[in-house]
């Protein structure tokens, strides 16, 4: 074996750090545009085994944001709970 493929096994995974938050993110509907300054959840789900979620200090662009995640039977509700910083629109939306 050489020095590369050594170090290549050896490594941290980048992927592996970041794959929980690339799983809420999606799991939960989760758009966000710094830019435009604005958050997007389009559809969030909770699975079965969980009924709530929160995420505090969630940072968009110059925007800090707390959520409550909440599941009744098999809909997800969101609620904004803390902005702190720039404005930020947050938008919440079921589509079929």
């Amino acid at each position: 074996m050489n020095r590369f493929t050594t170090r290549l096994s050896c490594s941290p995974q980048a992927w592996a750090s970041g794959a929980m938050f690339l799983m809420l993110t999606s799991v939960l509907g989760i758009r966000p545009s710094a830019h435009r300054r604005e958050l997007n959840i389009v559809n969030p789900v909770l699975p079965p085994w969980l009924e709530y979620l929160n995420i505090r200090n969630m940072r968009v662009g110059n925007s800090r944001v707390g959520l409550d995640f909440t599941r009744r039977g098999e809909r997800t509700f969101c609620n904004v709970v803390d902005l702190e910083g720039d404005k930020l629109l947050v938008n919440v939306a079921f589509r079929k």
